[in-house]
């Protein structure tokens, strides 16, 4: 009995085996074991007074965080992962820069120049080129358009699809986001375009979102960023944007198992629990 509750004490207080793990490579898929995600709000930050998605509009998306290793790292190393998409009612992953190119009605143009001139059909450069994501606090002037004071900011990759543009635009946004941790990064654009399943020239991915995916050190200001978010501080840039369609976002899907990580109180009084149990257990034998 006594080695016993010495080898389940061992396994209880076995501080790594709980940990999910986060594939960096700019979509949510199979292998991404988010600990958390959670509704907030968001706006169109590329001109919110013109836009179908103002600040007041009541849009909003599925943010994914939390705290896991890195898909492939063998060293153990824990790091804060955060995932943001713009939600498919307003921006889908479809461009064409041909007159062969995809149509999607639902877009609607603030300036002709967004398109290619050849009805509504976007060209990567009009459907890529000022594309972002901006965190931080959102000032509103007495016209109702709003300005970020932007605390982190990433751009959805449009430049020739080359590994040495890739690797400078993600060198460039982690340099950009060194006050925060930041030591990986992907987007949805990057992620088509490096499986082959988009061109620089052509993509006809229309379920696919776009979408920010965040690697930091675990450090004080991962509350910071969220806190950030939840205040009203999430900012798309789309232009265009798709309008007209229902503003709904899937439902959070449920922890995958064995994801969640729990503190280490609670795994302490789930262990203290279970010897509490073995051995009242004991005493029965003993007498």
């Amino acid at each position: 009995m006594k080695r016993f509750a010495t080898s389940v004490l061992a396994a209880v207080c076995a501080p790594a085996m709980f940990a999910g793990s986060v594939q960096v490579d700019g979509i949510f898929g199979g292998s991404d074991h988010y600990q958390n995600s959670e509704e907030v709000s968001w706006f169109d930050g590329h001109g919110s007074d013109k836009s179908a998605y103002g600040i007041d509009d009541g849009a909003t998306t599925i943010i994914r965080h939390g705290t896991g290793t890195l898909a492939g790292d063998s060293s153990g190393t824990e790091y804060f992962f955060l995932f943001i998409e713009a939600p498919l009612y307003a921006k889908n992953m479809i461009w064409a820069d041909d007159d062969g190119g995809v149509e999607d009605g639902d877009y609607a143009t603030l300036s002709a120049s967004d398109f290619d001139g050849y009805g509504k059909i976007l060209s990567y450069s009009g459907a890529n080129g000022s594309e972002k994501l901006q965190i931080g606090t959102p000032e509103v002037d007495s016209k109702g358009k709003v300005d970020m004071d932007v605390a982190l900011e990433a751009d959805l990759f449009d430049d020739d699809y080359t590994a040495q543009n890739v690797e400078d635009r993600i060198e460039d946004t982690i340099n950009d986001g060194s006050d925060f941790g930041l030591v990986g990064y992907s987007d949805s654009a990057i992620y088509l375009l490096d499986s082959g399943l988009a061109t620089d020239e052509f993509s006809d991915n229309k379920d696919v979102t776009m979408s920010f995916e965040f690697q930091f050190t675990v450090n004080d200001t991962n509350d910071l960023l969220l806190g950030y978010i939840r205040d009203g501080g999430l900012s798309f840039h789309l232009s265009p944007e798709r309008t007209g369609l229902p503003m709904t976002t899937t439902p959070p899907p449920s922890s995958p198992p064995g994801s969640a990580i729990p503190s280490p109180t609670a795994m302490l009084a789930g262990g203290a629990g279970l010897l509490g149990l073995l051995a009242r257990r004991s005493r029965r034998r003993n007498l």
